[in-house]
């Protein structure tokens, strides 16, 4: 099945429910750091995680987050969503592999959702999507081509929604470890919604045809190209953690 020879379909057309829901964003309006509820909003956040990792830096107002930073770990805080990003700098960003070994994959799956029990601000049921390393390349001369050395296990967990993913950058949690199974960075990009409304989702055929006929791809054919869809998938989309969005 093809779209003008532009966009080539190698998937079968999946079927989509009648009706979805749509989840609005709390919060304010608007983050203009003049208002003083957003200003008492990101304070509480701050409060919030400065005490699950306690620093001594001042806090610096970055327009969309706030950074506090020392010479051990530093914090971000994001302004226009519920999302944070905490990291170990000894071991967050290590170029040597560590001196322990790291945790397995189920190991560090385990203590992800352990840490997440202590540590979430959400609330959310995440799971875990995916285990990976962190590698860095090492050679010990420059003709030597070097290895890949891993010196972090990264877990990397979810959310869905009504049987949904919710994907997009603005909706992960990511825990890290180094050696031994230090924490080493703990990430939760995240907004609080609720549901608003049900909604009739678009059908494959519908969306390959707005993506055929969407001037964003227009170089893409005029060079000649072709797009190959290779599945589908009903899904909610979070932007990234700052970005101001209010329907997912």
């Amino acid at each position: 099945m093809e779209h003008d020879t532009t966009v080539r379909i190698d998937a079968a057309l999946a079927a989509v429910p009648p009706t979805m829901t749509v989840y609005r964003t709390e919060g304010p309006r608007t983050f203009a750091r003049g208002d003083r509820d957003v200003r008492d909003l990101v304070a509480k956040r701050v409060r919030r995680w400065t005490e699950a990792f306690p620093t001594d830096a001042e806090p610096r107002d970055l327009g969309d987050r706030v950074l506090l930073i020392d010479d051990r770990q530093a914090l971000e805080v994001f302004v226009p969503t519920e999302s944070m990003w905490w990291s170990n700098r000894a071991t967050a960003f290590a170029e040597q592999p560590p001196s322990e070994p790291l945790p397995g994959p189920e190991a560090a799956a385990a203590e992800a959702l352990a840490a997440i029990g202590r540590l979430d601000a959400s609330g959310a049921d995440w799971t875990v999507a995916r285990v990976g390393t962190v590698n860095a390349g090492m050679s010990r001369s420059p003709d030597d081509p070097g290895e890949l050395v891993a010196t972090m296990v990264t877990v990397v967990l979810g959310l869905i929604y009504d049987g949904l993913p919710v994907v997009g950058p603005g909706a992960r949690t990511r825990v890290s470890f180094g050696g031994g199974g230090e924490l080493a960075e703990f990430a939760q990009f995240w907004r609080d919604v609720r549901p608003a409304l049900e909604v009739t989702p678009l059908g494959p055929e519908e969306a390959i045809e707005r993506l055929a006929a969407d001037a964003r791809f227009s170089g893409v054919f005029a060079a000649g190209l072709t797009v190959v869809v290779d599945g589908f998938r009903l899904a909610h989309f979070a932007a990234g953690p700052s970005v101001s969005q209010r329907y997912l």
